[in-house]
């Protein structure tokens, strides 16, 4: 019967280790660098006292749609409903105060609405992409939201 060389797998098992263990410290320092972001913004915003304009947004479509190609505007899609998703649940678990959740809201659900209709001048059929690529289930908590707003159908 041959001798199984056990060193490999201690080896294998302490690079995982290793790993884990390096990837626990950088998920710490990421919401570190979270929580001093959120800070930042809110200081920023008490400072500079950022309006909360009501006014109805202009998307200059002419000027933006130039900017993309059809995938180009679809990978920005998606990575905008992701961000926004970020952003619900860090609000949710209260990473974010409702200043700055609410000025990124708007910042992001501009762009979705702006990528949204290059998109459909471009005829790209939006229904079949959040479909193709699962987003009301990878990203739930921002599909409802832009759903309850009015942006998607």
């Amino acid at each position: 019967m041959p001798h199984k060389d056990n060193s490999k797998n201690t080896t294998k098992d302490k690079t995982i280790t290793e790993i884990e263990s390096e990837l626990a410290t950088l998920q710490k320092k990421l919401i570190q660098q979270t929580d001093n972001v959120k800070n930042l913004l809110k200081n920023a915003a008490d400072t500079k006292q950022i309006s909360r304009s009501t006014q109805p947004i202009d998307i200059n479509l002419e000027a933006e749609i130039v900017k993309y190609t059809k995938e180009q505007a679809q990978a920005d899609f998606f990575a905008s409903i992701a961000t926004l998703d970020t952003l619900i649940l860090n609000y949710q678990q209260s990473r974010l105060d409702a200043t700055t959740y609410n000025h990124q809201l708007k910042t992001i659900l501009y762009d979705i609405l702006k990528l949204k209709l290059i998109l459909e001048r471009k005829e790209a059929k939006i229904a079949e992409f959040i479909r193709k690529e699962n987003i009301v289930n990878r990203f739930s908590s921002a599909y409802q939201k832009i759903k309850d707003m009015g942006i998607l159908f």
